[in-house]
């Protein structure tokens, strides 16, 4: 787990006390979600019943 966040740039940490239990922190960088490409137009359709 260590090994894995530290590949993402990010820590892992693991404690544990005999009869109380574990703990995991773990904290990995957020990336900006990539932008969404919108077209320059909209593509209109039109139908005529002539």
């Amino acid at each position: 787990l260590r090994a894995r966040a530290a590949e993402v740039g990010g820590t892992a940490e693991v404690t544990a006390a005999p009869g109380e239990g574990t703990a995991v922190a773990l904290e990995l960088p957020v990336r900006p979600p990539a932008p969404v490409p919108h077209p320059s137009r909209p593509t209109v359709r039109t139908r005529s019943a002539r």
